[in-house]
């Protein structure tokens, strides 16, 4: 089965007032058509940053200042202009050592990606974000949503009350919403009804690609077994649609994901196709076996504390992001070492120690297993 996403080397960079923040970094993944991929990692890893940048709702100040995400289904879009493109036109330059990037002709490059992603967003591609009250339109009634919902799925002028009325009902019952929901507003709701509410709507539309971040958020077990029971219909309905959850929770994911791509420090650091890898973990990186461990501990605070509130997204990252906390690492040798620190380290086979190009493998980026077996 082909590819509907590769993404290659992508780094971001985003402005904030108290300068650069260095958001993705060197991003390399691939993921297969009507698979169900898991991103994972702690909060500010730059798992919401990446699907931003995958949707074209990332902030364009600078924004994707190198490489590149293709996506490819009945055509083949490069979502960011190629390097040459980059360096000739839209050239990202740094100003003082305490000020923002700018972009060469912003406004263009704006206008390029907001193009090329417009027609593709709320129908091949459907966004379930982490903050639904915000993307909400706060003036209309959750049905004015619904039958917008409506319209643009059946290609019609004006849905007919009865029709649209069914329509809502049938998608309000898979996430267990009471229909006097319909007559509210995004701030008459609860956090679990706007969830729900945004759940509800996404799906309604059928997208091709669906993009779901933290989905479950503010929702009881009971209700997250609805969401889960709906992505499992989805894709026993088509086969060919895609799914990628933005997560940090294992347990919720494993009941959906056939991988899992782990962040930290807005780099990824694995890929896991076999999920029985994490059960023994013995092959795994540092940092996913920290992050698992953290989860599972008894003592969640001293766990966490191994692999939280160490990096600053706001320093260009030098060498590997997991350094400072990397047992393998601090108890390396003088060859290991000087890579850590000055190289981001390669895609490579975690058994063989090999690079890999086949990326809908196992692989992880770790100077560690690279030496060990050269």
């Amino acid at each position: 089965m082909r590819n509907i996403f590769e993404i290659k080397h992508l780094s971001s960079i985003i402005s904030s007032v108290n300068g650069p923040v260095y958001v993705l970094n060197d991003i390399t993944f691939s993921i297969e058509k009507g698979k169900t991929i898991g991103i994972v990692g702690e909060s500010g890893s730059g798992k919401t940053q990446l699907m931003m940048a995958m949707t074209g709702i990332q902030p364009l100040t600078p924004g994707v200042v190198s490489g590149n995400v293709r996506y490819s289904d009945k055509s083949d879009i490069l979502f960011y202009p190629n390097e040459l493109e980059l360096k000739k036109h839209y050239l990202v330059h740094h100003r003082t050592n305490s000020e923002n990037y700018l972009r060469k002709n912003a406004q263009s490059f704006e206008r390029s990606i907001r193009k090329k992603f417009s027609n593709l967003r709320g129908t091949v591609f459907g966004i379930i974000p982490q903050d639904p009250k915000s993307y909400l339109n706060p003036y209309w009634t959750i049905e004015e949503l619904f039958k917008e919902a409506y319209n643009k799925l059946f290609e019609i002028g004006q849905a007919k009350e009865k029709e649209l009325e069914k329509f809502i009902y049938n998608n309000f019952e898979k996430f267990d919403l009471d229909i006097a929901v319909k007559n509210k507003y995004p701030d008459e709701l609860s956090g679990g009804e706007a969830q729900r509410v945004m759940n509800a709507f996404v799906l309604a539309h059928k997208p091709k690609v669906i993009f779901a971040d933290e989905t479950t958020t503010g929702i009881d077990v009971t209700r997250q077994k609805k969401v889960i029971k709906q992505f499992k219909l989805i894709k026993s309905e088509n086969s060919d649609t895609t799914i990628i959850i933005i997560s940090h929770d294992f347990a919720f994911l494993n009941h959906l994901v056939d991988a899992y791509i782990v962040m930290f420090g807005g780099f990824v650091v694995e890929a896991i196709h076999d999920k029985n890898k994490l059960k023994t973990m013995e092959d795994l990186h540092p940092y996913t076996v920290d992050l698992i461990s953290s989860l599972h501990s008894s003592n969640n605070k001293i766990q966490k504390e191994t692999i939280d509130n160490f990096i600053d997204l706001k320093i260009k990252p030098n060498g590997c992001p997991y350094k400072a906390r990397c047992k393998l690492y601090s108890m390396g040798n003088l060859e290991l070492q000087p890579l850590c620190e000055n190289e981001l380290p390669p895609i490579i086979n975690p058994f063989s120690g090999e690079k890999v190009e086949e990326l809908n493998t196992d692989w992880q980026r770790c100077w560690y297993p690279y030496l060990e077996t050269k």
